[in-house]
């Protein structure tokens, strides 16, 4: 299917569009500033357009809700396909509030693509998984982990969440999008690339990847007793 850019994309976004559009898993490592919003927001585009997809969930650190569904998306989502945007900054609580998230259901609001970007806090809620799962049992969705490094330790409440919701069903297409993929050490790498699908890295576990790669040395510390195990 050939598809119309809203913004002209540079050498290394074009390229980088074209391998991973039609994949249902792929994860965009690129420094920071050279596209990788945009290179995600032209594949939900791109998908929505081919009727693959009908919702996209971005998670994001708190406060760059409205960067994707206001100001990236005015610049770079095409002007014929029609979209709704959805920003969650809090639980809502109140008449106003509640009948706007219940827009993103209202079938008699016309055939659009919905853009819903939440931060990790929300997402972690009760109220918050409460309304993804109704999404993903709604749409077929578009997930895209923003500054994955945020799910980067296994076992922490955000992490979970993350992995529990790339399973979920609807869930159809998954990114995860970073800069700085490891931040502290090697062992960083597993949680979003298990987020994508576990057999990218052939373990299942984050116990079994840790022990096939890495390498550890035991050190005795005066008055300790025992020994301590490092990774290295």
């Amino acid at each position: 299917m050939d598809y119309k850019f809203k913004t002209e994309p540079l050498q290394h976004q074009a390229e980088v569009f074209d391998i991973s559009k039609d994949a249902p898993v792929f994860g965009l490592v690129m420094p920071q500033g050279t596209g990788k919003t945009k290179v995600t927001i032209d594949t939900m585009a791109y998908n929505y357009a081919r009727g693959a997809i009908e919702v996209g969930v971005v998670f994001v650190p708190s406060g760059l809700q409205e960067n994707w569904t206001y100001k990236e998306v005015g610049k770079h989502w095409p002007d014929h396909l029609p979209i709704q945007t959805y920003a969650w900054n809090e639980t809502p609580t109140t008449k106003k509030a509640k009948a706007e998230l219940e827009t993103l259901f209202d079938p008699h609001k016309g055939e659009r693509f919905r853009l819903v970007a939440i931060h990790y806090e929300g997402a972690i809620t009760a109220a918050g998984k409460k309304f993804l799962w109704r999404l993903f049992r709604n749409f077929a969705t578009f997930i895209a982990i923003d500054e994955s490094q945020y799910i980067k330790t296994p076992g922490r409440k955000r992490t979970t969440l993350a992995r529990n919701a790339g399973k979920a069903r609807g869930v159809v297409m998954k990114r995860f999008l970073t800069g700085t993929p490891i931040t502290k050490g090697p062992f960083d790498i597993y949680a979003p690339f298990a987020f994508l699908d576990k057999d990218i890295i052939g373990h299942s576990t984050f116990t079994s990847f840790k022990a096939h790669f890495g390498e550890f040395e035991q050190k005795r510390y005066p008055g300790c007793g025992r020994f301590n195990p490092k990774t290295g």
